[in-house]
């Protein structure tokens, strides 16, 4: 296959994939800016998932969370890692949770760059905060890039309150606008009537 006809496959890709919610791009990842001097003690506990772009892993699910501890070696010293639970109802009505291990990208930086990578899983994924101020608000963002030539982008936009005031969604899409990122393709995630444990 010639490199033009990749550059056209990938442009046919990246128009499906906008049309379809995903964020697909050609060519690689941007350097994104992260939260400075990332501070994880204050980051754990829950988070709401308020809105997203489409991710196939979450199709049809509501009620999402994210709980994030502090990982602990055997001596209960923390190791740096978080460990996330990451619950949905899914379109069944079933309540089905994930456990995942983020990792310090540079552990000599306090930079909020993970990498996440879920149990059972060969796989590792970027998991980069964008912004947050540990009280109300999260802006996630994640992006692989496939040789350079095609990328994956993912955002999410996670609140402490399942139902988050219009002021704290203003503030998030104002991050992604600060970044680059379009905000039109956002889904609502729905957070009524919701039983969390």
């Amino acid at each position: 296959m010639h490199f033009a006809e990749v550059l056209v496959i990938a442009a046919l890709l990246s128009i499906y994939g906008s049309a379809d919610g995903q964020v697909i791009s050609v060519g690689g990842c941007p350097d994104m800016s992260v939260v400075d001097n990332f501070e994880p003690n204050k980051y754990t506990g829950r988070w709401y998932e308020a809105e997203r772009v489409f991710n196939p892993f979450e199709v049809g699910g509501s009620c999402i969370t994210g709980d994030y501890t502090i990982e602990e070696d055997n001596f209960n010293h923390p190791t740096g890692n978080l460990l996330v639970v990451h619950s949905m109802t899914n379109w069944l009505g079933r309540k089905i949770s994930k456990s995942a291990d983020a990792f310090p990208l540079d552990r000599s930086s306090r930079k909020a760059k993970y990498l996440l990578k879920y149990k059972g899983s060969p796989f590792t994924g970027p998991y980069w905060i964008l912004d947050t101020d540990y009280d109300t608000y999260s802006v996630v963002y994640s992006c692989t890039s496939v040789l350079g030539l095609l990328s994956f982008k993912y955002v999410w936009l996670l609140t402490r309150l399942p139902q988050a005031p219009k002021y704290t969604i203003d503030n998030m899409e104002s991050v992604l606008k600060k970044n680059n990122l379009s905000s039109i393709l956002l889904i609502k995630t729905y957070q009524k009537n919701c039983k969390y444990t």
